[in-house]
């Protein structure tokens, strides 16, 4: 919510004047509660209560307020509020995740049943299930660094390969997590939408912590899920900037929290990404101001003198004044409507 909050302006801020205005005529047309003095003069104060006609009016709310709120609400929605920029068509709008498996021996163990090894297999399984059509590629590190598979759409070329990952297929005993983080990057720089990067893994090494925190806002965000592993380790990897962390659950709320946060790191680069157009959410105005206009069917709610205000609007641009006659755009495309131009004498 702190992020949203920190990019949202106005797409088109010199309408917010025309809240002057507006505010200015419900001040001026409200009415007000008039009680003449000397009228009460002289009588108790409850029975002057009592006693005057349309006291307790300036509790009422009046057509000019719902008026008044609607006209607000259209203002705020011309000025264009924006949160979030709109996503390229020609790109997927799923980011793409480089899973890195740690496969040490230390894996095998069973405070995490079955197995942590096995508990991370089916964990990852599960995430690449629920990422249906988004690309996951998967890196096995242990003392060396190796690319599974590429980034990939097919969960069976994943699930076939995740299989056949096991502690004793891996050539090195150790810990290197900064080739695998190195593999990861040049994995997701194959591709034109911006991913994350998931570390699968029990332990950290202090060792690697040079390759994370080095340039860690250049490169892709860091999610590690932990499976086991030391308060010690957890807490080096909590400091790493530009990554966050997420410990195994026995039910899938930490593939919720997955899920959410390469969802975040995929909006956060589309924010950064200034070649793409902010997305106008005025709309989400214009739906409540209609609601406010439905009283004006009933009686006493009408106000004559704003259709005055309306016929002023298109007046006062005359090169739109068009688009008030264009109500064929409606129905009509404008092939449609040329085709009937040209057929009509």
């Amino acid at each position: 919510m702190a992020d949203v909050f920190a990019v949202f302006h106005f797409l088109r801020p010199y309408w917010l004047l025309a809240l002057v205005p507006v505010v200015a005529l419900w001040w001026q047309l409200r009415p007000r509660r008039r009680i003449e003095g000397k009228v009460t003069q002289g009588v108790a104060p409850h029975l002057a209560r009592a006693l005057t006609v349309g006291f307790e009016e300036g509790r009422r709310i009046y057509p000019i307020d719902g008026l008044a709120l609607a006209l607000v609400l259209l203002v705020l929605a011309a000025a264009g509020p924006t949160w979030s920029r709109l996503a390229n068509p020609l790109l997927a709008q799923t980011a793409p995740l480089a899973v890195v498996l740690k496969v040490p021996p230390s894996m095998e163990n069973t405070d995490v049943q079955p197995s942590r090894h096995k508990r991370a297999s089916f964990k990852i399984l599960d995430l690449i299930e629920r990422r249906t059509g988004a690309q996951t590629a998967l890196i096995a590190y242990a003392g060396s660094a190796h690319r599974v598979t590429p980034l990939t759409e097919d969960p069976n070329i994943l699930r076939s390969y995740l299989s056949g990952l096991a502690p004793a297929i891996m050539p090195k005993e150790g810990d290197r997590a900064d080739q695998a983080l190195a593999l990861a990057q040049m994995e997701l720089a194959r591709s034109q939408t911006p991913g994350a990067i998931l570390f699968v893994l029990d332990d950290f090494n202090p060792s690697n912590l040079r390759a994370f925190t080095q340039a860690a806002s250049d490169r892709p965000p860091v999610i590690f899920f932990v499976l086991g592993g030391q308060a010690g380790t957890l807490r080096q990897i909590r400091d790493i900037q530009n990554a966050s962390f997420v410990q195994v659950t026995p039910d899938d709320s930490d593939l919720d929290q997955i899920e959410r946060r390469v969802l975040s790191a995929y909006r956060e680069a589309l924010l950064a990404d200034t070649t793409q157009q902010w997305d106008d959410r005025g709309w989400l105005l214009a739906r409540p101001a209609i609601l406010l206009f439905l009283p004006w069917f009933r009686r006493g709610w009408t106000l004559q003198w704003v259709l005055v205000f309306l016929l002023c609007v298109p007046a006062a641009k005359p090169a739109q004044a068009e688009g008030w006659l264009g109500w064929r755009d409606w129905f009509l495309t404008p092939d449609q409507q040329g085709q009937i131009g040209h057929e009509q004498p």
